[in-house]
């Protein structure tokens, strides 16, 4: 009797060590509560290393007790795309602290999806509307001109659609703790 208690006790702890942490942001006043796990889409407003604020945009990848960790470390397994130090390098990992946040909005895959059938439409019908135009005796740079305006109107109304910009600020009463989830 006393090996299984022992046991038990031992897987308990066990769990409860190697167990998969969320991020809960609270609000009290307005009883808004939202999660973000491992793999969920956000962006994040956080101070930075002299103070700054910045901003990422970025997949969760691990959440620690006291750090969230957004964008995947590419530095190890492909070198080669990394670059050279100082560059200006378009891949994205951070390592950010929690209580340096000051700002955050969870980027559901509603969103995700509605941009990406919202530009698959805006592609079928501008390539129906500029057929027409492309078979016209326009100019060269009438139907570029053309083209790119279609192009930027399609970026205006995504990003007018489906905004990712910061939505919740923690100086409005907002809170986050790492809660372990089973």
């Amino acid at each position: 009797m006393r090996r299984l208690f022992v046991l038990v006790s031992f897987t308990a702890l066990n769990l409860c060590c190697y167990a998969q942490k969320v991020l809960q942001f609270a609000n009290a006043t307005t009883q808004q509560f939202i999660t973000v796990k491992v793999g969920n889409r956000v962006a994040i407003l956080y101070k930075g290393y002299l103070g700054q604020v910045e901003f990422v945009r970025e997949t969760v990848t691990e959440i620690t007790d006291s750090t969230i960790v957004v964008g995947t470390n590419y530095a190890e397994q492909f070198p080669s795309l990394v670059g050279k130090p100082g560059k200006n390098n378009k891949l994205t990992y951070k390592v950010i602290r929690i209580q340096d946040i000051v700002g955050f909005r969870k980027i559901g895959l509603g969103r995700q999806l509605g941009k990406l059938v919202v530009s698959a439409a805006g592609i079928v019908g501008s390539f129906y509307f500029l057929r027409g135009v492309y078979k016209s005796n326009l100019s060269n740079a009438s139907t570029f001109f053309i083209s790119m305006g279609t192009g930027f109107c399609l970026l205006a109304i995504n990003s007018i659609l489906f905004p990712e910009n910061i939505k919740y600020y923690f100086a409005e009463g907002w809170s986050v703790q790492v809660v372990p989830y089973f």
